[in-house]
Formats: structure tokens, C-alpha cells, sequence
């Protein structure tokens, strides 16, 4: 079995390469998941073939897409989304103080150099247009949600990650305006017509365990009509992520403190 220089299975790379490639297109031909991957045709469509039995990804006619599969890990990932379930209660609680407000609360996940959706709540007013879809990807620095992120990390934290290192030295200067402003608000990060034309978003980081940046909480919608780092809505946002910040830290160490219970205990057995 072929393997990449630092170890890696270079089928299962490209393989998840692929996947990757569907999860951005709704659908594609062999040739152009080929084209998008940078992998060649002959290989694309014995990784795919290879694929399809297991029902990660599914082909009509001569185009592939994500399969059933694909929907149970990626709901899975979200369920044991350790940001999610701390997040959660906190995000419901900002969606009441917002009352019938048309805004999305989401909750995101930094993966990559892109923010990842894995929790939104909104209410009955909400335009379904301006919904972002959990597993719905937006880019670090083009959101209000990556922002926040680049805000907590600092300068040292971003240059540790020479994917995000790059995307931030090569960004527009109203980027790193936009990652000094949040720095100078708390961490508050606010955006308009970022991610949509139409949507307004504020957003701060929340904290993992490590004392590193994870992800965030956001507030986005059409008609926030108090979009300031002063408004109630600002600092309700704030006290959220801070608070899910503290329960992540919470969650962490007792995690911790049960798996070292558990390993005194086989010890002493």
C-alpha cells in the first residue's frame, strides 16, 4: 500500500480529498472531482467506486454525491462536539433575550482555515435565506466568526499555523482592521455583509481548554438594529461566550479527573 513521506496513506488522503471536493458541490462527473482534487480520473473513479458500497458517496447516471453515510458521521461529529454541547445552552439563552427578533444564532467550529456551522437556532421570523446549514463552511477571514477566532489567537497564535499565517498575510488590510477592532472590543468581532450581502453578524471566540480559540458564538441577521459593540445584544454575546468558555474548562477537568480515578483504580486492582 502506497504511503506519503510523513506516513500517511496516500489512498485514503485522496479519498478523503474527494469527499471533500463533494461535501463543496452538490454534485460532480469523475472528471471534475479529478480537476478539483488534483488527482487523475483513473484514480478518482476506483476511490469512488471503491466508496460507494460503504455509502459515503453515491453516483446517478455519470455524477457522484455524498451519500447516507456521509450524513451519519457528520451528524455524529456534531453530537460529540465537545464546543456544541457546551455552547448549547448558552445559545438557546441568547435566542430568548432576542425574542422575535429575524436573527440566526449559530454556534462554529474553526477547522482549517475555515469556520465549520455545527449548531444554528432561529425563530419563526427568521428569512429561511439567511440560514447557513450545519456543515455550511465559511472562510476565516470573510466572516465574523473567523475574526473572533483570529482576535483570541494573536499575533503569535496565528503565526504558529502557517495555513492561517498565510491566509491572514495574504488578506486585505480591512482583515486585519477587522482582527484589531474585535481585539480593542473584548474579542467582539462585527461584520457586515460578510458572509451574505444581506447579513450582518457579531460574533466572539470561545475558549477550549487548552486556552486556545475553538470556535464561536454568532449572532447574525438583517435587522439587528443595535449592531454595536455597546448594545445589549453585544454584551449578552459576550457573557455567553465566556460562559461556555468556563463550562469547556469545566467539562475538561473533570473529564480528567474521572479517567484519572479510573486509572488509580485498574492499578490497584
Amino acid at each position: 500500500m502506497a504511503q506519503q513521506r510523513n506516513g500517511q496513506v496516500a489512498a485514503v488522503a485522496k479519498a478523503a480529498t474527494l469527499l471533500d471536493a463533494l461535501a463543496r458541490n452538490e454534485a460532480a462527473t469523475a472528471i471534475e472531482l479529478a480537476r478539483a482534487s488534483a488527482v487523475d480520473r483513473t484514480t478518482v473513479h476506483r476511490l469512488l467506486t471503491t466508496l460507494e458500497p460503504t455509502g459515503l458517496v453515491q453516483r446517478s447516471g455519470s455524477t457522484w454525491r455524498l451519500g447516507s453515510g456521509a450524513v451519519g458521521l457528520g451528524g455524529a461529529y456534531v453530537d460529540q462536539s465537545a464546543l456544541r454541547r457546551a455552547a448549547l445552552p448558552y445559545a438557546i439563552d441568547l435566542q430568548r433575550t432576542l425574542r422575535e427578533r429575524r436573527a440566526v444564532i449559530s454556534i462554529d467550529v474553526l477547522s482549517g482555515t475555515e469556520m465549520l456551522v455545527v449548531e444554528r437556532l432561529w425563530n419563526r421570523r427568521t428569512p429561511l435565506a439567511t440560514i447557513l446549514d450545519v456543515g455550511n463552511r465559511v472562510s476565516v477571514t470573510g466572516s465574523a466568526s473567523g475574526l473572533a477566532v483570529l482576535a483570541a489567537l494573536g499575533e503569535e497564535g496565528i503565526a504558529g499555523d502557517p495555513a492561517l499565517g498565510e491566509l491572514v498575510e495574504s488578506s486585505a488590510p480591512a482583515v486585519r482592521a477587522g482582527v484589531e477592532r474585535a481585539r480593542a472590543r473584548q474579542g467582539l468581532a462585527i461584520l457586515s455583509a460578510g458572509v451574505r450581502p444581506d447579513l450582518d453578524a457579531m460574533a466572539v471566540a470561545v475558549i477550549g481548554p487548552a486556552g486556545a480559540p475553538i470556535g464561536s458564538l454568532v449572532v447574525a441577521g438583517q435587522d439587528i438594529s443595535d449592531h454595536h459593540a455597546t448594545s445589549d445584544t453585544a454584551r449578552t454575546l459576550l457573557i455567553a461566550a465566556r460562559r461556555a468558555s468556563h463550562e469547556l474548562r469545566t467539562n475538561s477537568a473533570r473529564a480528567a479527573s474521572r479517567h484519572e480515578a479510573t486509572r488509580r483504580r485498574r492499578r490497584a486492582e
